[in-house]
């Protein structure tokens, strides 16, 4: 076997044993097989008859790793049964990778020819189990090493949990180029069926839970996808080209607010210059009037004990001296606290409108980052140094006066910064495409049976276990249509109950006692 492909081996085999599948496989995919999903065809919505053939396509992740499967189911009898449906076959599986179709298809039919002539008796399986089956590996079956293709630029959707059987052609040629295709649908279908049986298909339409469509209705669901496809890239296409307009707009706001905001601050920058250039000429004068009172005082004080002047005639000098070094002192314009400097910074807030967001240029920004920070850490410092100079001058003047003098304070006025405000751009949302269920529902649950559902229903239940008990307790008219579509029936329900279910956390949750509309599908 090699890394990227293996066998497995498969039938019906009755009691006790049932279904089984076994693998022929190399050491190192020997941990995915463990978490491959069963072949086992539900019979209930499609079934081998006698001299019948089934082709198919699967997709499925197992152990982290992408797989599709090319399927071929032969009809046969189990061992000591005659029960119908019953099957042998054998499947190629890839694993990240997938081959070419035309080599894919004729080594799987040269594996399943000889898994049939070696282990199936008129018609029977004759063996036990399948790991008893007598295998042997396709004569071409190393050359596919040679013809593999990355499956990783394959885009699907691994839970879109739907199937779809397509009655054609199965020759080689037909089957290649339907496989071919079928690749772009596994964005759609988890499996892809094939067959040339018309009874196999009349059942497939008559159980009508699985799709089914011919030839040309196949070809309207590969031209459906490429619409869809072109359409999500249009879409795609559409959001970038909104998205850049609102960069655009936002990048002009963003100047416009850091322009006027730095506008701002040079404004207070220059009035902050003349507050401290008068400051500091106060300074001077400061001295000087502490200095002449001074001497004044000095002198006052020498006359009197020269005894020059009368005491009554010193005290009265000494108070118009005093009046007029208070007069001088009060002249001096305090010194208030300076306009603070607001840092530039886009109020504007974009956010992205795709679901995953990339960094494309963080060293870029971390460098950004890192000289924004050194700018702010020196404006910080040298801010710091003015402050410090102001208050000490402020402090001198302010405590010496007050001592003194006990002179009222002027009132200081604190001037800040304006609040900036944050506007943001909202998300947007994408909106979902709702699917319709089929077979359309044509009929309601009758009073009767839904007394079975009302037992079982209770309030605050959510919408999807509410789908799961109606599935449960009607299993003929409802859950053997529609129990690969539950998304759809609960939006069904939903639209046909709105009254009864409230949402919360993205969620539909049963508020009422009852639910009058139960839709349901009766053969007519």
């Amino acid at each position: 076997m090699g890394i990227n492909y293996f066998i497995s081996a498969f039938g019906t085999f009755g009691n006790p044993n049932g279904f089984q599948q076994s693998y022929l496989l190399s050491d190192l995919t020997t941990n995915i097989a463990r978490n491959i999903k069963t072949f086992d065809l539900n019979t209930n919505a499609i079934k081998l008859f006698p001299d019948t053939k089934i082709y198919s396509i699967r997709k499925e992740v197992a152990d982290d790793h992408f797989i599709i499967s090319y399927s071929v189911y032969s009809y046969a009898k189990e061992p000591d049964s005659d029960r119908s449906g019953t099957f042998i076959g054998s499947s190629f599986l890839f694993v990240d990778k997938f081959a070419e179709e035309n080599i894919v298809i004729r080594n799987l039919n040269q594996f399943q020819n000889s898994l049939v002539e070696k282990n199936v008796d008129n018609n029977t399986i004759i063996v036990r189990h399948s790991k008893d089956f007598f295998l042997s590996n396709p004569k071409d079956f190393d050359k596919i090493d040679f013809h593999l293709k990355s499956a990783k630029n394959l885009d699907f959707n691994l839970n879109s949990n739907k199937k779809l059987v397509v009655f054609c052609r199965t020759n080689s040629k037909t089957l290649e180029s339907f496989f071919k295709k079928s690749v772009d649908l596994m964005d759609v279908y988890d499996s892809i069926y094939f067959t040339d049986s018309k009874e196999i298909a009349e059942f497939v339409r008559q159980k009508r839970i699985f799709i089914a469509v011919d030839e040309s209705n196949f070809e309207t669901e590969i031209l459906k996808l490429k619409e869809e496809k072109k359409r999500k890239i249009q879409q795609a296409v559409d959001e970038f080209a909104q998205e850049k307009q609102k960069l655009d707009d936002a990048r002009v706001k963003t100047y416009e607010e850091f322009k006027s905001q730095l506008d701002r601050n040079r404004e207070q920058h220059l009035q902050n210059e003349k507050t401290i250039g008068e400051a500091e000429k106060n300074l001077h004068k400061i001295n000087s009037f502490y200095d002449d009172f001074a001497r004044e005082i000095d002198q006052l004080s020498n006359k009197l004990k020269l005894g020059s002047e009368k005491l009554n005639d010193v005290k009265q000098i000494y108070n118009q001296n005093k009046k007029v070094f208070r007069e001088n002192i009060g002249d001096l314009t305090k010194v208030n606290f300076i306009n603070t400097f607001s840092q530039p910074k886009p109020t504007t807030d974009i956010r992205e409108i795709f679901h995953q967001s990339y960094n494309w240029d963080s060293q870029q920004n971390s460098i950004r980052v890192k000289d924004i920070r050194e700018s702010q850490k020196e404006d910080k410092q040298i801010i710091f140094k003015v402050l410090s100079l102001v208050f000490l001058v402020f402090w001198i003047v302010t405590l010496a006066y007050l001592l003194l003098f006990n002179m009222p304070n002027k009132e200081t006025v604190i001037i800040s910064e304006p609040e900036q405000q944050q506007e943001q751009v909202e998300k947007n949302m994408v909106p979902t495409i709702e699917k319709e269920l089929v077979p359309a529902p044509n009929a309601e649950l009758s009073e009767k049976d839904y007394g079975l559902v009302d037992k079982k229903v209770r309030t605050n239940m959510p919408i999807d276990e509410i789908v799961q008990i109606i599935f449960k307790t009607n299993p003929t008219d409802i859950n053997s249509f529609y129990s690969q579509q539950i998304d759809e029936y609960a939006n069904e329900l939903f639209k046909r109950n709105k009254t009864s279910f409230t949402e919360k956390d993205n969620r539909y949750f049963f508020v009422t006692d009852t639910l009058k509309h139960i839709p349901s599908y009766r053969n007519k």
